[in-house]
């Protein structure tokens, strides 16, 4: 998938989503269908994320290392 420049026609949730005291904020973008995006920021640090499903992060500027849940390897 690439990255989008622009999202056109999506609804902006204004309330953020803040996480690990302000490190990671994010948006959440709804889209005609009822299907749902978010939009934000990630700080530098170390940070463990728990999610009920599968998500998928594209990053569009900066870099970082990410671990599996179960895995040893970076």
């Amino acid at each position: 998938m690439s990255n989008p420049v622009k999202l056109e026609k999506v609804n902006v949730i204004l309330k953020a989503n803040v996480y690990f005291e302000g490190k990671v904020i994010s948006h959440t973008l709804e889209s005609p269908d009822g299907s749902r995006q978010s939009v934000g920021v990630i700080y530098p640090g170390a940070f463990t994320f728990n999610t009920g499903a599968p998500e998928t992060m594209d990053i569009l500027a900066g870099a970082c290392r990410m671990r599996l849940a179960g895995e040893t390897v970076w």
